[in-house]
């Protein structure tokens, strides 16, 4: 008998945490995004993102953290995010000696 993943709701997915985020989470998220340590948070808009490509404004596009969520550093597009990891917004980020 092979074992099956639990089945969560979004917002009980354990080490997630959702929007809206405190100040210091989206300072915190924000420095995870640029740190390069880890792979950021990418936009998920493949669509719109391959037609800007077309047009030679290829791209990494970056989710950036607001309190209400993240969203596409692309002015053009729409697209956002509720939800980081837990360990994204620890505080501690802020402290590290980078």
């Amino acid at each position: 008998m092979s074992e099956r993943e639990p089945n969560f709701a979004e917002s009980e997915k354990p080490g997630q945490i959702r929007a809206p985020f405190s100040s210091e989470q989206v300072a915190a998220l924000n420095i995870y995004q640029t740190d390069g340590i880890f792979h950021p948070f990418t936009c998920g808009n493949d669509v719109l993102h391959d037609a800007q490509a077309a047009d030679g404004q290829e791209q990494e596009w970056l989710l950036v953290a607001t309190p209400e969520g993240w969203t596409c550093s692309s002015e053009a597009c729409d697209y956002t995010q509720e939800w980081a990891w837990d360990f994204m917004a620890d505080p501690m980020m802020l402290d590290r000696d980078t």
